[in-house]
């Protein structure tokens, strides 16, 4: 689980790669020029414990892929970007992703809908990346970074979100006092993955293909730093060491 979503990002660029070749052999071999450039994928991927019931987690997993791919290809139904959905269990395994969105991802408030979600996520050079996502989980692990306050702010979104904005803003000031830097690279993050600057009131923004929810990485970064994600930078320093 630690090292999937690299593997992923690692298997996804070798496969584009070869199959790029071997359909430029294809090309050549047969004169056929109406082929694609090269073949992308759509993955599903579900983090979960041992105990729970794998074909349920194949039926999500499942589920996951078909968001994936109608992401990809709402980008461009010829030429689709790799792309991949996920979720971590943390309660009961629920097998459909959009009754997991309703269920667990998603609060409303004042006639608007919260979404700590922003996936899928693209493995191109596409926001939302999920390159800028992995950055955003590191950064968010770093010493010094004042975490805590995030998976508070999920947690207040389901039940007291007023108390949300007042903790969200407390965060800020104390990071924007103490760790200015950090901060900035979270907001640049933030942006990059969004499209919008980071908000005072509360890190949500609005996303057209969430036809008008307001959604937010936070809780896919968290999410991947409960999996125990590990990059391959700090793998492979690591090893030197």
């Amino acid at each position: 689980a630690d090292l999937a979503m690299d593997y992923l990002q690692a298997f996804s660029r070798a496969f584009e790669a070869e199959s790029a070749k071997q359909l430029d052999k294809l090309k050549e071999k047969t004169g056929i020029e109406d082929l694609p450039e090269r073949l992308t994928l759509g993955a599903g991927l579900v983090y979960l414990r041992t105990s729970q019931p794998f074909h349920l987690a194949m039926r999500l997993a499942e589920s996951l892929i078909t968001e994936a791919k109608r992401a990809a290809k709402a980008v461009s139904n010829e030429n689709p970007p790799s792309s991949v959905a996920f979720y971590r269990v943390t309660s009961s395994l629920v097998e459909d992703y959009d009754d997991l969105l309703d269920l667990t991802l998603t609060h409303h408030h004042a006639g608007h809908a919260y979404r700590a979600t922003l996936g899928p996520y693209f493995l191109a050079d596409r926001a939302p990346r999920l390159a800028d996502l992995i950055g955003l989980t590191e950064l968010l692990g770093s010493e010094g970074m004042a975490r805590g306050p995030t998976r508070q702010l999920l947690t207040l979104m389901g039940h007291a979100e007023g108390e949300a904005r007042q903790r969200y803003r407390r965060w800020r000031m104390r990071m924007k006092e103490g760790r200015k830097d950090e901060f900035t690279k979270f907001a640049r993050l933030f942006e990059s993955l969004t499209g919008s600057p980071l908000p005072e009131d509360l890190p949500y923004a609005p996303i057209e293909r969430w036809k008008g929810a307001l959604v937010s990485p936070l809780g896919d970064a968290l999410a991947l730093m409960g999996a125990g994600h590990v990059s391959q930078k700090k793998t492979a320093e690591e090893d030197a060491a």
